[in-house]
């Protein structure tokens, strides 16, 4: 069985679309595991479609909607106000989601 891995963050809005394609792409036979900040452990986890089973889940730190939030931005243009917070949050979420990949 194929494993697709799907990384995804962002709020819940952005994080539900990948639980559903991650339902459809299982219930054609694909072992499906969705990477995704670790404070959507129980939305995916919950997640069962028409399977007995629930998706599999692999969590990692942070969220770029987290460093929004912080530097009291409202788009990414402006990310370049705290460039190196903003590489230093980038590469906490890049390494902790490289095992799941």
């Amino acid at each position: 069985m194929k494993t697709i891995t799907l990384l995804t963050s962002g709020t819940r809005g952005d994080v539900i679309p990948y639980i559903a394609l991650g339902e459809e792409l299982r219930e054609a036979g694909y072992q499906v595991n969705i990477a995704a900040p670790s404070g959507f452990a129980n939305l995916i986890q919950q997640s069962r479609g028409e399977m007995t089973s629930p998706l599999q889940f692999s969590p990692f730190e942070g969220n770029p909607s987290d460093l929004l939030v912080e530097q009291g931005n409202s788009t990414p243009m402006t990310l370049g106000k705290n460039f190196i917070h903003s590489i230093q949050s980038t590469k906490k979420i890049y390494s902790t989601s490289a095992p799941a990949l």
